[in-house]
C-alpha cells in the first residue's frame, strides 16, 4: 500500500467521495461532512469502522443501513486508490457488494441510491484507467482503447441515471409525483449533481484522451454544461476545476482563468493543478517551470507540492528538457531530468499513490534520451511524442531514431533498447538493423532479448514466404543465439522456437534433439514431451503412408523397409516416452498443475497412448502391456479433461481430448473382450461423426479377431446400436457405405442373416465391392432364403461386369450367381449358364483350387439325382440343396 498524506486525499476525495452522494439524509449535513473529513484524513478504518458498526447495529434502520453502506462503499473506493492489483481489486469488490447487499435486504427502499452509488464506484475505476492512458504517459494503444471503453461505458450509465433524476425531480416540483415519490426534491436534486459532477469529470478525461479537435471540443463543452448548473457549496472548488480545464480545452483561457479566479480560499491540489495546466498550455513549458519553482521556494529545502501538481510539474519539466535537448542544450537538459527524477522521487516517497506514480512514470520517459547525442535525443524525443499523440507516421520515426542511434556509434546497450521500440516498423528494416547492432555486441541480458527478437522477425519472415534461404536464415540465428546465449534464458526459448520451426516443417528427427533438450526445463518441460510424443507419431504414421503407397505401386522390398523402420522406431518411442507418461501421472497425482502444463501432460498421455495402440489402425496384436499403460493412459486423460469441459479457457481442447480418449477407451476395451464397459464408453462418447467412426473401426476388428474370448451377442446389438447411431449424422458417402457394411456385419453376427443379406445387396446396387460381396454372400447362404437369393442375382451379375472375364473374380461371381438361380428354384437356368461357362472357359479345370472345388460342387448339385448316383431306388432320388457361397 502506498503511504499518503493529507494532502493526497485531499485531492483524491474530489473524484471518489462523489460516492458519499447517494447516502439519504440519515444524521444530516453535519455526518456527510464528518466522513468525508475522515477520508480527507486518510482515515480509512475509522470511515469503515463507523460504517460497518451501522451495519451490524440490529436497532439501525433500513435507511440508516443504506447510508452506512453507500459511505462504507466510499471509503473502501478511497482506499483503493491508494493501493495496487489485487489489494485494490478486493476493496473494490467489497465495496460493491456492500451496496449490493443492502439493495437485496432491504428492496423497498429507493434503488435510484444505491444505483447511483454503484456507478460512481465505476466510474471512479474508469477516471484511473483514463488518467495512466494520458497522452503524456504515453500509453500503448490497447491501454488507451481499453480506458476509452471504460470511460464510455461508464458514462453512459451515469447519463441514463441523470436523464432519471432530472425527470423525477421535474415531475415532482410539478406536483406530478408528489404522492408516488420517495424523495424529497431536495434529495433529488443533491442526487443530480452528484451524477452531472461525475459526468463532467468523465468528459473531461475523455477529452484529454481525444487527439482529433472537433470531438475533444464537443466532449470539453458537454462537460462544462454538466458542471455549470451544479450549486452544492461543498462542490464549488470542483465545479470551478472542472469548469476551468474544459474551457481550457475548448482554447478558452480568459473563461479557464474566470473559473478559476472563482475558488474561494486557499487552492488545493486539484485547482493548483488546473491553473499549472493552462499556464503550460498557453505560456509554454518554461513559464510553468518558472511557476513550479516560485510553488516550490528555497531549492534547498523546496516544498512538496499536492500529488496532481506534481504530476503536471513533471510534465513542464520533462517538455522544458526536450526543448533544451532540441536547442543543443545538453548540460540544461540533463540538469533539467536529473531535478525532475528528484523531484518524482520525492513525490513518490511523501505521497504515493497513482499521480505520484504517473509524476515517475515521466521521469523515466523524459530519461531515455539522457546520455545520447543530442540528434539522437531530438529524433527520440520526436518519436515519443509522435507515438503519445497516437500518430501514423510514429513507427517510422521510432525507426529512424534508431538508425540515426545506429550510425552515431552509441553503446548497444543503449541502442538495442531503441531498436526494439521500434518494433512496430518495416520488418526488414528491423532485420537489417538488429543484424548489425548485434555483430559486435557483447553477450548480455539486453543482447540476448534483441537476438531473440531478431530471430521471431525471421520467423515472421519465414511464415510469409517459406524460402529455402528464409528457413537458413532463421535456423543458423537461432543455432547463433543457443551458441553465444547460452548462459541466459532466452537460450531454452530459441531452443524451443528451432524444435517448433522444424517440427511444422516436418522435419520431426531433427526436432526430437531438440525437444530433448528442454525435459528439464521447469517452464518449457511439460510442452516439451509433449513436443516429443507429437513428433514421434508423426514419424510413424509418416512410415504408415510409405508403405501403403509402397504396396499400391508395387513395390514390396520398399514396403518391408518401411515396416521395419516402422517398427524400430515404435519400439524407440514406447521406451522414450512411457518414463515421461509414468511420471506425468504421477504429477497429476501430486497437485493441481497450471493450465498449459496440464494441457501438455494429457497431449502427452494421449498420443503415447496413440503410439501404444500402434496409431489409427487398431489390429488385433496388441501386446498386453502396451494395452495396461495405454488404459491407464486414457482413463488418466478422461479424469484431467473431464472437469475442464465446460468452464475452462481451452475447454474445446478438453472436450476434444476427452472424446477421443473415451472413444479410444472403448475400441481398447473390446479388443481386450471387456465388451460391456466398451459398450458403457461408447454411450457416453457425444455425437462426433470422427470419434465415433473410430470406435467402429475399432469394433469390427475386435469382432473378428477378440482377444478376450467369442464376442457375445449383447455386442453385436452394441455395434448395429452404433452404425445406426452413426447413420444418423453427417457422414460422407464412402463413411456412410462402410457404416452400413459395418451394421449389417454385426445383424449377421446378432443371428439376422435376411437383414443383412437385404442392406448389403443393397450397398451393392451402389457399385461393386469384392469384400462387401464376400460378406453378402454368406448373409444369402445363412439366409436360406429363395427371395434373398432371387434378389442377390442383381449384385452377382452386376459383379460379373465389373470383373475381367475369365478371371477368379469374375469365376466367383459367376458361381455365386449360378447357386442363387438354383437356390431361388430356377435350376434349368442354372445348368445352362453352368454348361455355358464350361464351354467358354474351357480351362476351367486348370483355375485356382477354389474356383475348381467351387464349380465341382455346383456340377454336383446340377448334375444326375443324388440318390441314383449312391445306388438308392429312383423314388427317393432328389436333387442336392445348392452349395453354400
Amino acid at each position: 500500500m502506498f503511504h499518503r498524506t493529507a494532502s493526497a486525499a485531499a485531492s483524491g476525495i474530489a473524484a471518489l467521495g462523489l460516492l458519499i452522494v447517494a447516502a439519504p439524509a440519515v444524521g444530516g449535513e453535519l455526518e456527510d461532512r464528518y466522513h468525508a473529513g475522515l477520508l480527507e484524513r486518510g482515515l480509512f478504518g475509522v470511515a469503515e469502522g463507523a460504517s460497518l458498526r451501522t451495519l451490524r447495529d440490529p436497532l439501525s434502520t433500513p435507511t440508516a443501513e443504506q447510508t452506512a453502506a453507500v459511505r462504507l462503499a466510499a471509503a473502501l473506493a478511497e482506499h483503493a486508490r491508494y493501493t495496487d492489483g489485487p489489494e485494490r481489486d478486493a476493496l473494490l469488490a467489497r465495496a460493491a457488494e456492500a451496496l449490493a447487499d443492502v439493495r437485496q435486504r432491504h428492496p423497498e427502499l429507493p434503488a435510484v441510491r444505491t444505483d447511483l452509488a454503484h456507478a460512481l464506484l465505476d466510474a471512479a475505476d474508469a477516471l484511473r484507467r483514463g488518467r495512466d492512458a494520458l497522452p503524456e504517459l504515453r500509453p500503448t494503444r490497447e491501454q488507451t482503447d481499453a480506458a476509452g471503453a471504460a470511460l464510455r461505458a461508464v458514462d453512459a450509465r451515469l447519463e441514463a441515471l441523470h436523464t432519471t433524476l432530472e425527470d423525477r425531480r421535474r415531475d415532482l416540483t410539478r406536483g406530478r409525483s408528489r404522492d408516488v415519490e420517495p424523495l424529497t426534491a431536495e434529495e433529488l436534486v443533491d442526487l443530480t449533481e452528484r451524477a452531472a459532477l461525475a459526468l463532467a469529470e468523465l468528459r473531461l478525461i475523455r477529452a484529454e484522451l481525444t487527439p482529433e479537435q472537433r470531438p475533444r471540443q464537443s466532449l470539453s463543452e458537454s462537460a462544462e454544461a454538466f458542471a455549470l448548473p451544479i450549486r452544492r457549496v461543498d462542490s464549488a472548488a470542483k465545479r470551478s476545476v472542472l469548469l476551468a480545464d474544459s474551457r481550457r480545452l475548448s482554447v478558452d483561457s480568459r473563461g479557464a482563468a474566470e473559473a478559476l479566479a472563482g475558488v474561494a480560499g486557499p487552492r488545493g491540489d486539484a485547482a493548483v493543478a488546473a491553473s499549472l495546466r493552462l499556464r503550460l498550455d498557453t505560456a509554454g513549458p518554461g513559464e510553468a517551470a518558472a511557476r513550479v519553482a516560485t510553488l516550490r521556494g528555497d531549492e534547498r529545502t523546496p516544498t512538496v507540492l499536492g500529488p496532481e501538481t506534481e504530476f503536471v510539474a513533471a510534465v513542464a519539466l520533462a517538455r522544458l528538457a526536450a526543448e533544451a535537448r532540441a536547442a543543443e542544450r545538453g548540460d540544461l537538459a540533463d540538469r533539467l531530468l536529473a531535478r525532475l527524477r528528484r523531484d518524482a522521487d520525492r513525490a513518490v516517497a511523501v505521497h504515493g499513490g497513482p499521480w505520484a506514480a504517473r509524476a515517475a512514470r515521466i521521469a523515466d520517459l523524459a530519461g531515455r534520451a539522457a546520455g545520447l547525442p543530442p540528434a539522437v535525443a531530438a529524433a527520440v524525443e520526436r518519436a515519443d511524442a509522435l507515438e503519445a499523440a497516437g500518430a501514423p507516421d510514429a513507427p517510422a520515426a521510432r525507426l529512424a531514431a534508431a538508425r540515426l542511434a545506429l550510425a552515431a556509434g552509441v553503446a548497444p546497450d543503449v541502442l538495442l533498447p531503441l531498436i526494439e521500440r521500434a518494433a512496430t516498423a518495416s520488418r526488414d528494416d528491423m532485420v537489417e538493423l538488429l543484424s548489425e547492432a548485434l555483430t559486435d555486441a557483447e553477450p548480455s541480458a539486453g543482447a540476448a532479448s534483441a537476438h531473440l527478437q531478431l530471430c521471431s522477425l525471421l520467423a515472421e519472415r519465414f511464415e510469409r514466404r517459406p524460402t529455402p534461404a528464409a528457413h537458413r536464415a532463421l535456423a543458423d540465428a537461432l543455432n547463433d543465439h543457443r551458441a553465444r546465449f547460452a548462459a541466459f534464458p532466452t537460450a531454452a526459448a530459441a531452443t524451443w522456437r528451432l524444435a517448433r520451426h522444424e517440427e511444422v516443417r516436418d522435419q520431426r528427427s531433427q526436432a526430437l534433439p531438440l525437444y530433448r533438450e528442454l525435459l528439464d526445463d521447469p517452464v518449457r518441460g511439460p510442452a516439451a514431451a509433449a513436443g516429443l510424443a507429437r513428433c514421434y507419431e508423426g514419424i510413424l504414421t509418416w512410415l504408415s503412408e510409405q508403405e501403403t503407397e509402397a504396396r499400391a505401386t508395387g513395390e514390396p522390398t520398399i514396403a518391408l523397409a518401411r515396416r521395419r523402420q516402422r517398427t524400430e522406431r515404435r519400439a524407440a518411442a514406447v521406451e522414450e516416452l512411457v518414463p515421461l507418461v509414468a511420471a506425468s501421472l504421477d504429477a497429476d497425482a501430486k497437485a493441481d498443475a497450471p493450465p498449459l502444463v496440464a494441457a501438455a501432460r494429457v497431449e502427452l498421455q494421449l498420443r503415447t497412448a496413440r503410439v501404444l495402440l500402434d496409431g489409427d489402425e487398431p489390429t488385433a496384436a496388441l501386446m498386453p502391456a502396451d494395452a495396461d499403460v495405454a488404459d491407464r493412459l486414457l482413463t488418466a486423460v478422461r479424469a484431467a479433461a473431464g472437469p475442464r469441459t465446460k468452464d475452462d479457457p481451452r475447454a474445446a481442447f478438453w472436450r476434444a481430448a476427452h472424446r477421443e480418449a473415451t472413444a479410444r477407451g472403448a475400441v481398447t476395451a473390446a479388443r481386450r473382450g471387456r465388451f460391456a464397459e466398451a459398450a458403457r464408453l461408447a454411450a457416453a462418447v457425444p455425437d462426433d461423426a470422427a470419434a465415433l467412426l473410430t470406435i467402429s473401426a475399432g469394433w469390427e476388428d475386435a469382432a473378428r479377431s477378440p482377444s478376450g474370448g467369442t464376442a457375445p451377442p449383447a455386442f453385436a446389438a452394441a455395434r448395429s446400436a452404433l452404425a445406426e447411431r452413426l447413420l444418423s449424422l453427417s457422414l460422407s458417402d464412402d463413411e456412410r457405405r462402410t457404416v452400413r457394411v459395418r451394421g449389417a456385419a454385426a445383424l449377421l453376427d446378432r443371428g439376422e442373416p435376411t437383414a443383412a443379406a437385404t442392406e448389403l445387396l443393397a450397398v451393392l446396387e451402389a457399385g461393386h465391392d469384392p469384400q462387401i460381396a464376400e460378406l453378402a454372400a454368406q448373409a444369402v447362404a445363412a439366409s436360406r432364403s429363395p427371395e434373398v437369393a432371387a434378389a442377390a442375382l442383381a449384385a452377382w451379375r452386376q459383379a460379373e461386369a465389373a470383373e475381367t472375364d475369365g478371371s477368379a473374380g469374375w469365376l466367383t461371381a459367376r458361381a455365386r450367381r449360378i447357386a442363387g438361380l438354383h437356390a431361388a428354384g430356377r435350376t434349368d437356368e442354372a445348368a445352362r449358364l453352368l454348361a455355358v461357362t464350361r464351354l467358354l472357359h474351357p480351362g476351367l479345370p486348370q483355375a485356382d483350387p477354389a474356383a475348381r472345388r467351387r464349380f465341382a460342387a455346383l456340377g454336383r448339385a446340377l448334375g444326375e439325382p443324388t440318390g441314383v448316383a449312391r445306388g438308392l431306388p429312383p423314388g427317393d432320388a432328389r436333387r442336392p440343396a445348392p452349395p453354400r457361397w
